[in-house]
């Protein structure tokens, strides 16, 4: 049996400063090592190109469409990156969903 289990429906949604970008917690480590999280952007929303200084960042796109540096990806799509390297923008048409671990604490570096 699992130890937790939490509706999403009851996670707080936190807005990220980007206009129609949301950001639940989905867990965390007792430690703060890393967590997960589910993101939602509302169409048209986008994120500016960042990087995090010491999480690397596994991405899975749940629903709708997700466009990465222009790029566009359908439910499905996975990406992974490495601590310190900038991706992004992030944007969507429609809108989309992504669950998002973070093997560190969370930072957020704007792409220079």
């Amino acid at each position: 049996m699992y130890q937790r289990a939490v509706n999403a429906s009851d996670i707080e949604k936190v807005e990220l400063g980007f206009p129609g970008v949301t950001m639940q917690m989905l867990s965390s480590d007792a430690e703060g090592n890393g967590l997960y999280v589910m993101t939602t952007m509302a169409a048209g929303a986008t994120i500016p190109a960042h990087s995090h200084s010491t999480a690397d960042e596994f991405v899975y796109i749940v629903s709708g469409d997700f466009i990465e540096a222009g790029v566009a990806y359908a439910p499905g799509a996975v990406f992974y990156g490495v601590a310190g390297t900038t991706h992004g923008p992030h944007a969507t048409k429609t809108g989309c969903v992504m669950i998002t671990h973070f093997s560190a604490p969370l930072d957020f570096i704007p792409a220079a």
